[in-house]
This record gives structure tokens, sequence and C-alpha cells, in this order.
């Protein structure tokens, strides 16, 4: 059954806990969540990834493709 998720694993390849940095604004966290979100203001879905500071503090979103992993600079290897 390797090729079934776990459930820390995500459907687009990244792991619940893992270190990652977001792209957009150059900051370093741990995936909390990764998925659908529905938009109370517009009405519309669409996929999010939220981000948790090392060491804790407030969460922050940003779209998954804006993820590489921490240490990363390409994004190779997830």
């Amino acid at each position: 059954m390797a090729n079934q998720l776990t459930s820390t694993d995500t459907e687009l390849g990244w792991r619940i806990g893992q270190l990652v940095r977001d792209g957009r604004t150059g900051r370093t966290g741990q995936l909390m969540d990764l998925g659908p979100w529905h938009d109370p203001a517009t009405r519309g879905e669409h996929q999010v990834a939220f981000l948790r500071p090392v060491g804790g503090g407030r969460e922050w979103t940003t779209h998954p493709r804006h993820l590489t992993p921490a240490g990363s600079r390409d994004g190779e290897g997830r």
C-alpha cells in the first residue's frame, strides 16, 4: 500500500509538519494544513497552505505554489 497517502501526507506531495519556505514572504514555517478553502467573502474555493512559525506564533496562509522545502533554493527535493 505504498501508493496510499498517510494521514500526514497531502495530495500535492507535502507532508503535514514539514518545514517549508514561503516564497511569497520569504518566511520559513511548519506546514500545518493544506487543501481547499472556501472563502466566505468571495464564496470561491482555492487551495491554501496554513503555515506556523517555527517555535510557535501566528499562522499565515499562502498558495501552495509558493512553497519550497526549507533550505531549498529551487524547490527540488520535496
